[in-house]
């Protein structure tokens, strides 16, 4: 093969792999969008529910229910090829968010 002839060949490929990273780029923004919307929709939903429980008296936190909700999301992302162990973790994020919030609502 002539070296021209494989210059011209790795910049087809060059040109090809930077063409499908930036399809691979729009579609992870494409969820990122998506992701933020339901984290949003999350909030909206777990503020309402700091306020109910406020107003009942309730404790911000249920350690059983909150272990309870991390081996299920365990469970669904095992089952949807996902990651476990980072989605549990994801979630206690999520979730020890969630009190942070409470709690500045209810100091306010």
């Amino acid at each position: 093969m002539r070296e021209d002839s494989m210059v011209m060949s790795d910049d087809i490929s060059n040109e090809f792999s930077q063409r499908r990273l930036d399809e691979m780029d729009l579609s992870i923004a494409r969820i990122d969008r998506c992701i933020i919307a339901l984290l949003a929709a999350r909030f909206a939903v777990t503020h309402d529910v700091g306020i109910l429980k406020a107003e009942n008296s309730l404790p911000s936190v249920d350690p059983a229910r909150e272990a309870e909700k991390l081996q299920h999301v365990a469970e669904l992302a095992k089952a949807s090829g996902g990651d476990p162990k980072a989605t549990a973790l994801f979630f206690r994020l999520l979730m020890d968010e969630v009190v942070v919030r409470h709690n500045v609502k209810l100091n306010e």
